[in-house]
C-alpha cells in the first residue's frame, strides 16, 4: 500500500485503524509502529544483528548480516524500494518560514488525560476576505489524539504556544521568591546542621588518630628498646608486637571512618554550592533567557524543568497551569576550583501553581472574555473596534489585523465614547492586562 503513488505513513496508520486492525499489544497502530515495520528487513527474508541496543552509551558493534532460513512475504525489490521511498520523504526539508522557531516546551507539556508529553502543532490560516495564506498559529497537542495514532485520547484542545511559553516563563521567575522554595531547598540542601556534624565528627576521629598513633609510635620505641639478651625477650617482643598489630588495625578503621566522613562531607558541600548555583541562574534566568536561541531557550527549560502539568479547562480565574516540576541538576567544585556538574544527580521541587496569583500570560483575556465582563457589571455592549481601540492606547500590543477594510485611507472609524472607555478598562484591570493605577 505504502509503494503506491500518494501514500504516506499516515494514510497507512489510518487504513489500519479504520479496518480495526490492532498490534501485538492490542494497541492502535501508529506512525512509529508503521515505520518500524517497514523498516524491518526481516520480512523479504534478511537479518541484521547490531543493529540497536538499549544500553546507555553502549560501544557500536559491528553490523552482522545473515540470510534467514524462514520464508519471506515479500521481495527484496519492493522491501528496498519502499525502504528508498520512506528514506527519502523522512528527509529534514528547509522551513518556508520562521526558521529559527522551536517550540521550547514540547515534551514537557503534559496532557491532562493521558499523561503523554504534548507536541508542537501549526495550522496556517486563510484570511476571509481576500482568501489569502495570512499567518500561522501555533500550540501544544496531545499526540494519542491525533487520528495517526489512533485517537486513544480523548483531549481535543491545543494549548496556544504564545500564552503557554510566556505564563511557564513568568512561573520560572517567580519561584525563587516564593517562601515554600527557599525553605525547601534549604532542608534538602543546606543543611547547616549535618555539615557542623560531620566536621565535628572528622575532628573527633583525627584526634583518635593522633592517640592510636602516638600509642603505635611508644610500642615500636619499646620494641626497639628490648635487651636481645634479657631471659624475657622473646615474650615482650611478641606482647609488644601484638600490641602494634592490634594499634595498626585501629588505625586503618579510624582512617576508613574519616574517608566515610569526608566523602559525606563532600556530599554536603556540593549541596551547599548547589543550592548557591541554583538561586545564581534564577536570579540571572531573566537576562540569560532573553539572549538565547530558540534552540538553547529548548535545552535550558530541559535542564531545569521536569514536567508540567495543565488543568483539562481553564478555570474560571484564567489558570491554565496546574503545576511545575523543576530538577535542578546537581553541581560540585572540582580539584581546581571550578564547578562541575553531578550527572545523573538532581534535586527536584514541585510547585504548584492552583494556589498562587495567576500570571500575565494567563490573565490576558480574549475580545468575548471582556464583552462578556462589561455586559455581566453594566449591562452594555462592547464591540471589538472599541476594546482595540482601548487596549492601543494604553500599549498592549495586538497582533498583525489581517482583515483589514478595502474602503481606502478616507474611510472613517467611529471613536469609543467615554463611558464605554470606562468600563473597558474596568475590564482590562480585571483580567490584570494594565495596572490598577491607570486612569481613564
Amino acid at each position: 500500500m505504502y509503494a503506491e503513488e500518494g501514500v504516506g505513513i499516515a494514510t497507512v496508520a489510518r487504513w489500519l485503524n479504520d479496518k480495526g486492525y490492532r498490534t501485538r499489544r492490542d494497541m492502535p497502530f501508529r506512525r512509529d509502529t508503521v515505520v518500524s515495520i517497514l523498516s524491518n528487513p526481516i520480512y523479504c527474508g534478511d537479518m541484521y544483528y547490531n543493529r540497536r541496543t538499549n544500553i546507555k552509551n553502549a560501544k557500536p558493534k559491528e553490523v552482522i548480516y545473515a540470510k534467514g532460513i524462514h520464508e519471506p512475504i515479500i521481495s527484496e525489490e519492493l522491501f528496498y524500494w519502499v525502504k528508498d521511498k520512506y528514506d527519502d520523504k523522512s528527509k529534514v526539508k528547509d522551513r518556508v518560514e520562521d526558521e529559527d522557531r522551536i517550540s521550547i516546551l514540547s515534551g514537557l507539556l503534559k496532557c491532562p488525560l493521558c499523561g503523554a508529553g504534548m507536541i508542537a502543532h501549526s495550522k496556517r490560516n486563510r484570511s476571509p476576505i481576500t482568501g489569502e495564506w495570512v499567518k500561522t498559529s501555533y500550540g501544544y497537542c496531545c499526540p494519542n489524539h491525533q487520528k495517526i495514532n489512533g485517537r486513544t485520547c480523548q483531549y481535543v484542545k491545543q494549548l496556544n504556544q504564545e500564552v503557554i511559553d510566556a505564563a511557564v516563563l513568568e512561573y520560572i521567575m517567580r519561584v525563587r521568591e516564593m517562601a515554600s522554595f527557599t525553605s525547601y531547598m534549604d532542608e534538602q540542601l543546606l543543611k547547616t546542621d549535618d555539615y557542623k556534624k560531620i566536621e565535628n565528627e572528622i575532628q573527633s576521629l583525627r584526634k583518635q588518630y593522633y592517640r592510636v598513633e602516638n600509642k603505635k609510635d611508644k610500642a615500636n620505641r619499646s620494641i626497639d628498646a628490648l635487651n636481645v639478651l634479657d631471659d624475657n625477650y622473646d615474650e615482650d617482643f611478641v606482647d609488644l608486637s601484638d600490641q602494634v598489630d592490634v594499634l595498626y588495625d585501629q588505625l586503618d578503621l579510624i582512617e576508613d571512618k574519616i574517608q566515610k566522613a569526608k566523602k559525606h562531607r563532600e556530599k554536603l558541600s556540593a549541596s551547599r554550592f548547589t543550592l548557591e548555583k541554583i538561586k545564581s541562574t534564577l536570579e540571572q534566568f531573566p537576562e540569560i533567557y532573553e539572549k538565547m536561541s530558540c534552540k538553547d531557550r529548548r535545552e535550558m527549560m530541559r535542564l531545569l524543568i521536569e514536567r508540567i502539568d495543565v488543568f483539562p479547562e481553564r478555570r474560571e480565574d484564567g489558570k491554565i497551569i496546574k503545576s511545575v516540576t523543576f530538577r535542578f541538576p546537581m553541581y560540585k567544585l572540582d580539584k581546581h576550583g571550578n564547578p562541575k556538574r553531578m550527572l545523573d544527580q538532581t534535586v527536584g521541587y514541585k510547585m504548584r501553581c492552583d494556589n498562587i496569583g495567576r500570571t500575565v500570560a494567563e490573565s490576558k483575556a480574549s475580545y468575548t472574555q471582556i464583552k462578556q465582563y462589561v455586559w455581566d457589571m453594566h449591562q452594555v455592549k462592547v464591540n471589538n473596534l472599541y476594546i482595540a481601540q482601548i487596549k492601543r492606547k494604553y500599549g498592549i500590543i495586538e497582533r498583525k489585523n489581517y482583515n483589514v477594510t478595502k474602503k481606502g485611507d478616507d474611510f472613517r472609524q467611529p471613536s469609543c465614547p467615554q463611558y464605554k472607555e470606562n468600563f473597558i478598562i474596568e475590564a482590562l484591570k480585571h483580567f490584570k492586562m494594565i495596572g490598577n493605577e491607570v486612569k481613564a
